[in-house]
């Protein structure tokens, strides 16, 4: 449904959901762990407050590992995003938070060595060929 200017669901009327028992799909299964799994920040204090309460239990070292690398994916893309073209990067932190859940393989060993500048157009190229199938989908 997209967001208004402040970044806001624009179903949200005085702080509630306008169309909560019909609200879609996505909403019915959002998630603000991927806050707590990314530490990427959020605007909206009620989930901010539910997102620091999160204390992941990890079964083994590897799922440890896998958050290191998604903590270092986010970061790098909030850290990094001057290096992207403008407005490839989402700009609201849910949508910024599932693009490093979608590209944080790629830190793995991937990128090992590379620049940023490099890691960034290595994920721009991503982006565009998602957008580009996406697109491609939706016309047939």
């Amino acid at each position: 449904m997209g967001y208004n200017d402040h970044g806001h669901c624009p179903m949200l009327v005085n702080d509630k959901c306008s169309i909560y028992e019909h609200r879609p799909r996505t909403c019915r299964t959002y998630d603000c762990r991927i806050f707590a799994a990314t530490g990427i920040p959020v605007e909206q204090a009620e989930i901010a407050q539910r997102a620091a309460a999160w204390v992941f239990d990890y079964e083994d070292d590897h799922s440890r590992e896998e958050q290191a690398l998604l903590k270092k994916a986010a970061a790098f893309l909030r850290e990094n995003h001057h290096l992207f073209p403008k407005g490839r990067l989402p700009a609201h932190s849910a949508q910024l938070a599932a693009l490093a859940v979608s590209i944080y393989p790629l830190f793995e060993d991937s990128t090992a060595g590379m620049q940023d500048a490099q890691i960034a157009q290595t994920i721009a190229a991503l982006l565009h060929s998602r957008s580009t199938r996406s697109h491609t989908d939706q016309t047939f």
